[in-house]
């Protein structure tokens, strides 16, 4: 079963990744990539197969959103600072639903880092749970992605559809899709890992 390479941070820009990825997709052992989310858009990079699947990160954009006011974040005991990091997964939520890449799951994160309240970051995701995060086809894709490659001609349907990251520190996953017969979920919105169980077995790797 393929891997999911969060290699975005040796890219240097979208065009610039080629080399990188296209040496990435010879390798059977991978077969998606952890992207950011930036400027209003998942970012694909180009020499991408069209096979690969994503999982999105918002590290980045959360920390620039910190950098900028201490009290962002879904995690946040300040009102306002929560507010406004829903707001911004408002964003995310409607590129997830109109991509055109196969996104397996979002990375949330718990900012701010110092004043963070676990119930108030309970209380963003069982918000965030009833959002529907299903893709909804659209005539306009919010990827972002240089040329693509032939796509790879590896089975991508050896991929579980339905798929639960476990959470790192400060981090929980939404999966979309179905998972295989062999390997049960939890049927959504049970990606949120943070606030119940994950299911035994679903692990992308």
């Amino acid at each position: 079963m393929g891997q999911i390479v969060g290699g975005y941070a040796a890219f240097g820009g979208l065009i610039d990744a080629r080399p990188v990825v296209e040496a990435l997709a010879a390798s059977p052992l991978v077969d998606g990539l952890e992207t950011p989310f930036r400027g209003g858009v998942i970012e694909v990079p180009a020499g991408a197969p069209d096979t690969w699947r994503y999982v999105v990160t918002l590290i980045p954009e959360t920390m620039q959103r910190v950098g900028t006011d201490p009290t962002f974040g879904l995690a946040s005991p300040d009102a306002a600072g929560r507010a406004g990091a829903l707001d911004y997964l408002r964003t995310v939520h409607a590129a997830v639903r109109s991509a055109e890449v196969d996104v397996l799951a979002v990375e949330l994160h718990s900012a701010p880092t110092r004043t963070a309240d676990a119930a108030a970051f309970a209380d963003s995701l069982a918000e965030l749970a009833g959002w529907g995060w299903g893709r909804r086809r659209s005539s306009s894709s919010t990827a972002t992605r240089g040329p693509t490659r032939t796509p790879s001609r590896r089975d991508s349907s050896r991929w579980p559809r339905s798929w639960t990251q476990p959470p790192g520190p400060g981090s929980a996953c939404r999966s979309t899709g179905r998972a295989p017969s062999s390997r049960p979920v939890t049927p959504t919105p049970a990606w949120l890992t943070s606030v119940r169980p994950r299911a035994a077995g679903c692990c992308g790797g």
